[in-house]
């Protein structure tokens, strides 16, 4: 299932608009639905969002096998069941671009990375509102 597809459905399993989902996101409609319809990239940041609004992890936009269930364990932390989505498809088909594989292994890090920040400043920012 392409991007596109997996914000379409999630969107419909939860009774969203495009209208709501635009507006959370803070962008206009008419550019949420050009991430529907592919015709602009999801960026890293805009999937730490969609995934915060659906709360599930932000990879399963950009994996292949991973489905919607929702990774939070309800601390904020999310398990690593689909760790290694890419490394299992790379091994299935040898003849692809190593190159390739290697980018997007480096942009999964760098996102799973970023979204350990998000979630330490998260948590001592409601560790400070808590005191």
């Amino acid at each position: 299932m392409n991007i596109g597809a997996k914000l379409k459905k999630l969107r419909d399993e939860n009774g969203y608009s495009q209208e709501f989902v635009a507006s959370e996101l803070g962008i206009s409609q008419s550019t949420y639905h050009k991430l529907e319809s592919e015709q602009i990239r999801l960026t890293v940041e805009r999937a730490k969002q969609l995934a915060k609004l659906y709360d599930i992890d932000p990879e399963y936009f950009f994996s292949t096998e991973a489905s919607a269930i929702y990774y939070n364990n309800g601390q904020g932390n999310y398990h690593n069941s689909i760790n290694s989505t890419i490394e299992t498809y790379d091994n299935r088909t040898g003849d692809l671009n190593k190159e390739l594989f290697e980018l997007l292994k480096d942009e999964l890090s760098q996102a799973r990375q970023e979204r350990e920040k998000f979630t330490s400043l998260l948590e001592k920012f409601l560790n400070s509102q808590n005191k």
